[in-house]
């Protein structure tokens, strides 16, 4: 039981360290009123190319019994590496779809540091309780107190259980950096008040200016 114990908590530090880990970008992008050739220039640099992933799948007797997908981080065509979801805030819409996800991402991962620190302790607490019975042992004659052994194993498993959360929550969080990630485009154009067009993109009170003016001058209900 002692060696499983401890197999928790090695993970769970694991998990506290690599929380510790700076992969943050920072990334600019103008104002939706800044001169459209401004914006075009800020979307070529931060448009999105692919979303980089980690697949890995756990095989018992050659069959496969487990698969977890792991979101590493957002390419963008400037060549920055996105890590964190947070870090894509000052250039997305605050009312995307995107922003919401990210909202959702640090939520959960604020939840996940604290479950990891707390398991660690407990772990950590736990384990120690447990083996000062066996490292102090009664003199002759003395009948061993197991008190604290249970308490200890008490304190471990709750260790175990908050750990098993903290894995819970952040499989969550990186579904919702994987939302954030494959949304980000639109959210990107929609901070820089850009749309789609024939061109590239243009500017979107200039594309539904001109679709107002084909209206006007008797175009299709498809150009209204």
């Amino acid at each position: 039981m002692s060696k499983v114990l401890t197999g928790l908590l090695s993970i769970g530090c694991a998990a506290v360290s690599a929380g510790c880990i700076n992969h943050h970008v920072q990334l600019e992008a103008p104002e939706s009123d800044a001169p459209i050739a401004e914006r075009r220039m800020a979307y070529n640099r931060l448009q999105p190319v692919s979303i980089a992933e980690t697949h890995i799948t756990t095989y018992k007797m050659g069959t496969p019994v487990s698969a977890v997908r792991r979101t590493d981080y957002l390419q963008l065509q400037g060549g920055a590496r996105v890590y964190e979801p947070e870090d894509i805030w000052p250039v997305i819409a605050q009312t995307s779809a995107a922003a919401e996800s990210v909202k959702s991402y640090e939520d959960k991962s604020s939840t996940v540091s604290i479950l990891n620190w707390v398991s660690a302790g407990l772990l950590t607490a736990g384990i120690g309780m447990m083996a000062y019975p066996v490292i102090h042992r009664p003199a002759p004659g003395e009948k061993r107190d197991n008190t604290l052994l249970y308490v200890g194993l008490s304190t471990a498993t709750v260790g175990a259980l908050a750990l098993l959360w903290a894995n819970s929550e952040a499989q969550s969080a990186n579904d919702d950096k994987a939302t954030a990630f494959s949304v980000y485009d639109d959210g990107l154009k929609s901070k820089l008040n850009l749309c789609d067009s024939d061109g590239g993109v243009s500017d979107c009170n200039h594309l539904e200016t001109r679709k107002s003016k084909r209206g006007d001058d008797g175009s299709s209900a498809s150009d209204e």
